[in-house]
């Protein structure tokens, strides 16, 4: 049975790095419900964060309100700049 210190550290551990479904990790089984809350709750935390940058940027565009474009202008600025950085790694 793990701790309610335990809980807390893995919590603190997975917000650095939410790479996996914390609701799912062994040996924290009986706290399953507590995680998939808190896992939701970061992530509408998170969802929330990024639609007030993505208006903001819709605003400095002249396209306010259009978050789904603004998402896909992101997406493609984040993919130049990985391309990039690829072809600086390849000379």
């Amino acid at each position: 049975m793990k701790s309610r210190e335990d809980v807390e550290q893995l919590k603190k551990n997975w917000k650095c790095d939410p790479l996996w479904d914390i609701e799912r990790t062994e040996g924290f089984e009986e706290y399953y419900d507590e995680l998939l809350a808190y896992r939701n709750e970061i992530y509408a935390e998170r969802k929330k964060e990024w639609d007030a940058k993505l208006l903001q940027r819709s605003r400095e565009l002249g396209i306010e309100g259009n978050l789904k474009l603004v998402d896909y202008i992101e997406y493609l600025k984040r993919r130049i700049e990985l391309l990039e950085e690829m072809i600086v790694s390849l000379k």
